[in-house]
């Protein structure tokens, strides 16, 4: 579990290049997944589940700020 964890969190800097947005993010895609475990016992979280999870919250966040940061723009003018 501990190699998992350290696996998921590097991948995560690799993606944010932040320690704090990786740890962040971390938490975030195990939220998911146990999220997912909980609804679906059966299921088995593999690591490529994990990151794909994590890229895709990931990729939300770029959006959501992204999206915040043109309509403040516009409102700014």
């Amino acid at each position: 579990m501990e190699s998992t964890m350290r696996k998921l969190y590097n991948y995560c800097l690799s993606l944010t290049k932040s320690v704090w947005q990786a740890e962040d993010l971390v938490q975030e895609t195990l939220l998911k997944a146990y999220k997912v475990k909980s609804c679906e016992p059966g299921r088995i979280l593999t690591i490529s589940f994990l990151y794909t999870t994590a890229k895709n919250l990931f990729i939300d966040e770029k959006r959501r700020r992204r999206d915040t940061f043109c309509i403040g723009k516009i409102f700014m003018g």
